[in-house]
């Protein structure tokens, strides 16, 4: 009698073992199942009995990982897929953090039945990867504090909000009001929004704050974007003031930005501008010989035209008005012949300019080119 309790024991204590690793198999696969199908999942996790490390897979799919050591190259920890549950199922809010420098998971809570982390591929910063190696891009030059692109169709293409972009190129955080030492991508439009005024009430005293243009596209324009292009834009200080209109048109493409970047007090924190009568001159390769060409004849000489892939975007409005000591209605635009300035209430092109933020990642083979632009991700 004594044998046989002990056998239906035995056979209890196996039947209740296994209920209760299915029960929890059953609870872990119901929160660790993004992308995830069930045979891809083996709960003998050598790391530790109570956490699954789910690894990113080149198709995007998730997969437990059954290595002894954590990932530390090539992965990043994806804090919002990543969680632990209870013993019924419920996932715990809060319970998982994980120390990333020291690559340690904690647990805040005792009521923990099982946790699962995350890791995404790391994708790499897009500023990195690319100045990381700038001598292999013919393409790219570094003048006037900046790595600008150059040539006649350069490698500069990106896919941003679901349109075509291009890079002007990158730019240290102290030129724009952001972190030095960063690398933040400035970005135009390939197609224009439209032809605008620049300010339709003809103001005496214009100031870019108030014209017609800066609301509409920080306003009206600015809203149509997609949320995750807006999460990648940073409000960054644009010039926009000239005090005289020799300082822009006799100087050269070096004495131009000097004088831009000279209007300290001229400044605006904001998330859309409009190009400088610069970052026209300096898309020519300085090979070409433009450099000492005043800018008021620049954009009309063959020899710079020819090699600049801006030449295109003709009759479109520069962000530079004229200062109080000249014409204070007056405001610069570039066109096939030239840059020069006008009336503030005349319509002319309108391609948006933004930088977005350093964290800017790349993600796809993309290499730049119209078929096979960059794929931009935050």
């Amino acid at each position: 009698m004594q044998v046989v309790n002990k056998k239906m024991c035995v056979i209890v204590i196996l039947v209740l073992v296994i209920i209760e690793s299915c029960t929890l198999f059953l609870m872990y696969k119901s929160f660790s199942n993004k992308n995830t199908n069930l045979d891809e999942v083996n709960l003998n996790i050598s790391n530790s009995n109570m956490f699954a490390i789910m690894l990113e897979q080149d198709d995007g799919t998730y997969k437990e990982d059954t290595t002894s050591t954590w990932p530390t190259s090539g992965y990043t920890y994806n804090e919002s897929m990543s969680g632990c549950i209870d013993i019924n199922g419920n996932r715990i809010e809060d319970a998982l953090t994980y120390d990333k420098e020291n690559n340690k998971a904690n647990v805040n809570t005792t009521n923990t039945s099982y946790c699962y982390l995350y890791f995404s591929i790391k994708l790499p910063v897009f500023s990195e990867k690319i100045l990381s190696n700038v001598s292999a891009y013919s393409d790219i030059e570094y003048v006037a504090d900046g790595y600008r692109y150059v040539g006649l169709n350069p490698n500069n293409y990106v896919t941003f909000n679901n349109e075509t972009w291009r890079i002007i190129g990158f730019f240290d955080g102290d030129q724009i009001g952001m972190t030095s030492g960063k690398y933040y991508v400035k970005l135009i439009k390939e197609e224009a929004i439209g032809a605008i005024a620049y300010d339709e009430d003809e103001d005496t005293e214009l100031d870019w704050s108030k014209t017609t243009l800066y609301t509409y596209l920080n306003n009206e324009y600015y809203n149509t974007l997609l949320n995750d292009s807006k999460d990648m834009i940073v409000n960054a200080k644009w010039y926009y003031y000239i005090s005289s209109v020799y300082d822009l048109g006799v100087s050269n493409r070096e004495e131009a930005y000097i004088n831009e970047k000279s209007s300290q007090s001229s400044t605006l924190y904001d998330a859309v501008g409009l190009i400088y009568p610069s970052d026209w001159a300096y898309a020519v390769p300085a090979v070409h010989g433009c450099n000492d060409a005043n800018l008021a004849s620049y954009f009309d000489e063959s020899g710079c035209t020819s090699a600049n892939w801006l030449a295109s975007k003709a009759d479109m409005w520069s962000i530079f008005l004229l200062g109080s000591e000249y014409k204070a209605d007056r405001a610069y635009y570039i066109s096939s012949f030239g840059l020069s300035y006008t009336s503030a209430s005349l319509e002319f092109n309108i391609y948006p300019v933004v930088y977005l933020s350093s964290d800017v990642t790349i993600k796809g083979s993309g290499n730049g080119s119209e078929t096979n632009k960059y794929e931009l991700v935050l």
